[in-house]
């Protein structure tokens, strides 16, 4: 089994407790595609990504474009990201809220795409502004999250197990409901063009959640420490630049239907992640 320590370094996907299987198929499909990424795609497609300058998106970007493809980019213009000089920037705003009936998508009014790209849709309502305007796009994926199967009540969640859709009464909206009915709206809207790929925790870097990074660190540091859940909970996450590059291959490839991204794809235990190395390196933490 890979070690926590070859993990660190490689960049292999592991922790996260989410889902209690990874699916070999995609893990290995995925793995085929990432040894041709530098290559040319063989179709170059016009690609609109919502967002770009965050996460995802960022890595997301500079693999299209690696790739010939042609990429634009919609977001509020409120950060700047490293990316290449080729793309196309385009400012607008999908907010809806008490005081802002609708969101600002003129800029995308007339525009078409081969495939749109939805990473930081949380809000159902900024998807179905979005689908409506550009339903006459190639492809639509939503970028959604295992947080749909929240309170994760079970394990070994596939891509049919049930989700929530209905928020509780007297309760807030909540983040898996809200992806999960942004989910509905793709499917609906474009049919066997739509697309959804639902990740669990995801690291690599531009992370600055700290949910994966705070392991090597606080090993590194040494000394007695906490650590939560029971030995046998499933964990599982995924590298962000494993994520983009199955994303990726989904869309040129011409996909549709619900993807889980997880891994990594043999069973893994929280307690066999923590106790994998307990003396790491200083230089395996960085």
């Amino acid at each position: 089994m890979t070690t926590r320590r070859q993990f660190i370094t490689t960049g292999a996907a592991a922790g996260g407790a989410l889902l209690a299987a990874g699916s070999p198929a995609l893990a290995h499909a995925a793995e085929a595609f990432a040894h041709r990424v530098n290559d040319r795609a063989s179709a170059p497609l016009n690609i609109l990504i919502f967002g770009g300058t965050g996460f995802i998106g960022p890595h997301l970007v500079r693999l299209a474009v690696s790739r010939g493809h042609r990429v634009t980019i919609f977001s509020r213009g409120r950060r700047d990201a490293d990316l290449p000089s080729s793309v196309e920037r385009l400012v607008g705003d999908r907010t809806i809220n008490d005081t802002i009936p609708q969101g600002n998508l003129k800029s995308l009014e007339g525009r078409q795409f081969d495939a749109v790209i939805d990473d930081p849709a949380i809000d159902p309502r900024w998807v179905m502004q979005s689908t409506a305007l550009l339903k006459d796009s190639g492809s639509y994926m939503l970028v959604s999250s295992t947080g749909v199967f929240l309170p994760y009540l079970t394990a070994n969640n596939d891509e049919n197990a049930p989700v929530i859709l209905v928020q509780p009464v007297g309760k807030a909206p909540e983040y898996g409901i809200n992806k999960a009915q942004s989910e509905q709206v793709v499917m609906k809207a474009f049919g066997d063009r739509g697309l959804v790929v639902r990740p669990g925790y995801i690291c690599g870097p531009g992370d600055v959640t700290d949910r994966f990074s705070y392991w090597p660190q606080r090993f590194a540091r040494g000394g007695d420490m906490l650590v939560p859940g029971k030995k046998t909970d499933p964990s599982q996450l995924i590298d962000v630049r494993d994520l983009v590059v199955f994303m990726l291959k989904l869309v040129e490839e011409k996909r549709s239907g619900i993807y889980n991204c997880t891994g990594p794809a043999e069973k893994l235990q929280f307690g066999q992640f923590i106790a994998d190395d307990k003396s790491p390196s200083p230089e395996d933490a960085t």
